[in-house]
């Protein structure tokens, strides 16, 4: 039933690639973690045993949110000079 219900959101969402089970619940397991839900909340939704096995997705978090702080450049802004109509 997971399975079909499965190949149901990916064919709404005009998915074609292959997904497993396994791989969207890992996902969804991350993207709790990303949105701030608490490890046990996601321990409990996702039936680990352990909060350690749950506390690995932060790990991945973590990951993400320095790749997503890299990816931002200071640069300095250039500002044109104005000219002023009919002065020199």
């Amino acid at each position: 039933m997971a399975h079909t219900t499965l190949k149901n959101w990916l064919k709404a969402a005009g998915i074609t690639k292959h997904i497993t089970f396994h791989c969207a619940r890992h996902t969804f397991g991350s993207l709790q973690v990303d949105a701030g839900t608490s490890f046990y909340t996601v321990q409990h939704m996702l039936g680990h045993k352990n909060v350690s096995t749950t506390q690995i997705y932060a790990t991945m978090a973590d990951e993400s949110k320095r790749e997503s702080v890299n990816r931002i450049t200071l640069k300095p802004k250039i500002t044109p000079q104005l000219k002023v109509v009919g002065q020199g």
